[in-house]
């Protein structure tokens, strides 16, 4: 858990600086990989994630959006605020192979963290305040087209990192990954499919297999 920055007043006018003004989450751990006994020194913090989440964006969003048709800027500020929650509410892991445990694990979370979002928001203007919280809403939601994306773009991410943990030698199996987001059926997009494959492809051939 880490404290929220004291938020500069020349910043209020200015929305997308006030995005990256408002709070730190560089000094909040990702709970999975601290669960899953990543080494300290290599464990990614919640700012991290979100760093990589916008390279991943970045990188992949001409392939996905091809016609240009999807509000890019709102993605990015999506990014920037998503788990703007956990500098309150901690990093809180929401995983079950049953459907309904995971739900059970998804409503405490999305409870605790909706109290989260309204706590951080009173240090904005209202105008502000209620434009961060409409956008972290339509995340959660995830009705819009962009929302879905990002969310999925959320798993990718996840799946990379463990594939990269496995690589320095840390006890995660990104095969492990793999299956469970194969299971819920939480990628989707044909683009992001296709990068899950890639990876899996490359962890088969490190077992041996084609």
């Amino acid at each position: 858990m880490t404290e929220i920055r004291p938020f500069p007043l020349e910043y209020t006018g200015d929305m997308d600086r006030a995005l990256g003004a408002a709070i730190d989450l560089y000094s909040v751990e990702r709970e999975g990989w601290k669960k899953r006994g990543v080494s300290e020194e290599n464990r990614e913090s919640v700012g991290e994630h979100t760093e990589a989440l916008t390279e991943i964006f970045n990188s992949l969003i001409d392939r996905i959006d091809t016609n240009k048709n999807l509000d890019r800027r709102k993605m990015l500020r999506m990014i920037q605020t998503h788990d703007w929650p956990e500098a309150i509410a901690g990093d809180q892991i929401a995983v079950d192979y049953d459907d309904e445990a995971l739900a059970e694990k998804v409503e405490k979370k999305r409870l605790s963290e909706s109290e989260a979002m309204k706590i951080i928001c009173k240090r904005f203007s209202d105008v502000q305040a209620k434009k961060i919280m409409a956008l972290w809403q339509e995340y959660e939601d995830g009705q819009s087209q962009e929302a879905q994306i990002i969310y999925q773009l959320d798993k990718l991410q996840a799946v990379q990192k463990a594939r990269k943990y496995e690589k320095m030698g840390e006890p995660v199996k990104t095969q492990e990954f793999i299956d469970y987001e194969l299971h819920k059926n939480r990628i989707t997009n044909p683009v992001l499919v296709e990068e899950m494959a890639k990876i899996e492809k490359e962890v088969g051939g490190d077992n041996g297999q084609e």
